[in-house]
């Protein structure tokens, strides 16, 4: 499977988590295996919340990047390329869904 992901600033959406703004939004294809084992492709959002992602270890650089940055400069690109591909690389692989069990990944 190809794995595509989408990088896009946040443009006004808010955490599902604490209704905050979001600071980025990931989209990336994430796969759901239905009971009769087949296959359905839909794509998932993942946000980056400065609250709700600061204990998170794989977001901390990107958060303190745009912390003292207010947004990517053709001086800083090369800066962000690393701790961005860090984030991404978390919400690239999620854990793989059964129609079983969406329930329990939709209540939390």
């Amino acid at each position: 499977m190809s794995l595509e992901i989408e990088v896009d600033v946040a443009g006004g959406r808010c955490c599902h988590r604490c209704d905050k703004p979001l600071m980025l939004v990931a989209r990336t294809s994430h796969p759901l295996t239905l009971a009769d084992g087949s296959r359905v492709d839909g794509t998932r959002s993942v946000g980056l919340c400065a609250g709700c992602d600061r204990d998170t270890p794989d977001a901390q650089g990107l958060l303190a990047f745009f912390a003292v940055h207010e947004t990517v400069t053709d001086e800083t690109v090369t800066s962000v390329a690393a701790l961005l591909a860090e984030w991404v690389d978390r919400v690239a692989h999620p854990p793989i869904l059964c129609e079983q069990n969406t329930g329990d990944e939709v209540d939390t």
